[in-house]
């Protein structure tokens, strides 16, 4: 079975402010999110990282 909720990304292109819901949710609140892009660091949508700075979660972004 799906969790109730679940972030379902499937590639750096599908990260949004939605999908990282997850994470504002959490308690105690996370601090800084890493992220794996995979082979190659790939950029966030400058919105959706604003959006995360604006929670309180710095998001580190790095190859895997």
């Amino acid at each position: 079975s799906t969790p109730a909720v679940s972030p379902q990304v499937g590639s750096h292109r599908d990260i949004s402010h939605e999908s990282l819901s997850l994470f504002r949710l959490l308690e105690p609140q996370i601090e800084i999110l890493v992220l794996g892009t995979g082979d190659r660091v790939e950029r966030l949508h400058p919105a959706t990282l604003k959006q995360m700075r604006e929670c309180g979660i710095a998001v580190e972004v790095q190859d895997t």
